[in-house]
């Protein structure tokens, strides 16, 4: 790539939705260094050919997927690419529905020859993303594991600045209103004359 920010997103939908084998070998083989890395969070690859493989895999698994490329920003300084896309991913073996998901990806690039080339993509997205891939009815689940985990949160916070044990934080309030609005009683708890559910450490 001579311009990465400009060239990115045409590479992006290539690799996701060529239905040509060759092509998909070309891109991968003309964009990325042969000890490229791919972190996902469902596979890792060491290699250019194992990144290969990976991609191979996905046209595989789903014939008709689908991507939109929301953003891209590149540092120059960093030699770094980040892309935001919206992506629709279904197994053609999977009964169950899916849903667009989001995923960010991070591109570090290194310059060779004059040229742009990808040394590592990294993969991010958030777990009800990444359970809409598969079964997009259990996001309401995982959705709610995730509230259950800031309610356990908030409440070891509560507890245990109550009871002394809070050294690695000094002063300032027991936050009892994000306790309770996390168990969803926000609304009907009581509040002090500040307007506010928080007691003075």
């Amino acid at each position: 790539m001579q311009d990465p920010k400009k060239d990115i997103p045409k590479v992006v939908h290539t690799l996701m939705t060529t239905r040509d084998a060759n092509e998909l070998e070309n891109t991968i083989k003309h964009y990325f260094l042969p000890d490229a890395k791919f972190l996902h969070p469902l596979a890792n690859a060491n290699s250019r050919d194992e990144i290969l493989g990976l991609f191979q895999w996905v046209r595989v698994a789903s014939p008709k997927l689908s991507i939109q490329v929301d953003n891209v920003m590149y540092d120059a300084d960093l030699n770094v690419a980040v892309v935001e896309i919206r992506e629709r991913f279904h197994e053609w073996f999977n009964p169950l529905p899916s849903m667009a998901s989001r995923m960010v990806i991070r591109l570090k690039l290194r310059k060779t020859n004059g040229y742009h080339k990808i040394e590592l993509e990294e993969d991010f997205m958030h777990p009800t993303d990444l359970m809409g891939f598969f079964a997009s009815p259990l996001v309401p689940l995982v959705a709610m594991s995730l509230r259950v985990g800031c309610l356990i949160s908030n409440l070891g916070a509560c507890v245990f600045r109550s009871v002394g044990l809070n050294s690695g934080l000094k002063g300032g309030t027991i936050n009892y209103a994000g306790l309770l609005g996390a168990a969803g009683l926000a609304r009907t708890a009581k509040v002090g004359a500040n307007g506010s559910a928080n007691k003075e450490c």
